[in-house]
C-alpha cells in the first residue's frame, strides 16, 4: 500500500524463509489493485517478505516478516 492506503500495482514481492532452505523463492507481482498471491509457502514456516517498486515516489525495498498462518494465509 502507498502512504494513502491504496494498493500499489506492479510491485515485486518475494518471500525468503527465515530458516533458509533449498528450492525456489516464492515470488509474485502485484495486480492493478495491489493484490498478490505467493505460492509454495509452507504452513508453519516464517518468511521475510520483500516488496520493491522501482518507480519515483516509492521507498524500495520494504521488508515485512510474515509468519504463516498467523501473519498470513498459506494453502496446504
Amino acid at each position: 500500500m502507498d502512504a494513502e492506503g491504496n494498493g500499489v500495482a506492479g510491485a515485486e514481492v518475494m518471500a525468503s524463509p527465515v530458516e533458509g532452505g533449498i528450492g525456489p523463492i516464492p515470488s509474485a507481482k502485484s495486480d492493478e489493485r495491489g493484490r498478490f498471491v505467493l505460492w509454495a509457502v509452507k504452513v508453519g514456516e516464517t518468511y521475510i517478505v520483500t516488496v520493491t517498486k522501482t518507480e519515483a515516489g516509492y521507498v524500495s525495498p520494504c521488508h515485512l516478516v510474515l509468519g504463516c498462518p498467523t501473519g498470513g494465509r498459506a494453502r496446504k
